[in-house]
């Protein structure tokens, strides 16, 4: 029987979920795109079973959480991802056999990018989810090896609005962007990561890239990084960064840190 899409709170603007400890996911597949039009506000923290907060990673592109401007997930040891991702197979069959003719045909898809297949870390984000008006999203003691993808299309801007990153116990995670990302959150004005005992760069390295990188954080006035016990480097490679409106810059209990930037960083700006 096929699923039928309804309208789930249609007027909704602040949902908080806590102790939840049977709670699987928030909502299901199949969603009007009036669903939860007018939510601005998810707060998730200490429930044990939730694997994904929307539904299938389409429902969430077709506009499903387009007016959220804050999100906290906390303590979630099952989350592996935002959105559940639903691989469709494809098969087709045919028979002459004329005793078999209501089942002359079986159809169905099978889709999946060459990144799906030799990426096996699991994502917060994937591909399809566009939160474009996400303010502030703040991630504790979240079980992902990755926030986003590798590669993401700057013609696809998908986290634009993005003021306020704070992550800390995410003790999977090894990077913080990619370098392709950067270019999604240039209204990144507070950068605060704590207690990560895994991260070992902000940005990992793209293979792809031929010339020396340039990262660019032109609205971010403060960087926190509290007690990351492997974070060795900035970027794995040479590169040059630039931080005008930088003002504020905290880092300690980074005992492996050697070097922040290469030699051709700059820091523009006053640092207290």
């Amino acid at each position: 029987m096929a699923k039928v899409p309804c309208d789930a709170f249609p007027l909704l603007e602040s949902l908080t979920l806590h102790n939840l400890i049977n709670l699987e996911r928030i909502c299901i597949d199949r969603l009007k795109v009036d669903s939860f039009n007018e939510l601005k506000t998810i707060k998730v923290e200490s429930c044990d079973e939730i694997f994904a907060i929307g539904g299938e990673a389409d429902v969430v592109t077709e506009g499903i959480f387009a007016q959220i401007s804050c999100l906290s997930l906390g303590n979630l040891p099952q989350l592996t991802s935002f959105c559940r991702e639903v691989k469709r197979h494809s098969i087709s069959s045919n028979t002459k056999d004329s005793q078999d003719q209501s089942m002359t045909a079986i159809t169905c898809s099978y889709e999946v990018n060459l990144e799906d297949k030799l990426d096996t870390s699991t994502t917060l984000f994937n591909d399809k989810v566009r939160l474009p008006k996400l303010e502030a999203l703040e991630l504790h003691e979240i079980n992902v090896e990755k926030i986003w993808r590798s590669q993401v299309p700057a013609k696809f801007p998908r986290f634009q609005s993005l003021t306020r990153l704070v992550v800390s116990n995410c003790h999977k995670l090894k990077y913080l962007f990619s370098a392709s990302m950067i270019r999604s959150v240039e209204q990144l004005q507070h950068l605060d990561i704590c207690l990560c005992k895994g991260l070992l760069g902000i940005i990992s390295e793209d293979t792809a890239i031929q010339v020396t990188p340039c990262f660019v954080f032109p609205r971010v006035s403060t960087l926190r990084l509290i007690d990351l016990p492997k974070l060795r480097f900035f970027y794995p490679g040479m590169h040059t960064s630039e931080w005008p409106t930088l003002q504020s810059l905290e880092a300690t209990g980074c005992d492996n840190l050697k070097i922040f930037g290469s030699e051709l960083s700059s820091f523009c700006g006053n640092i207290y």
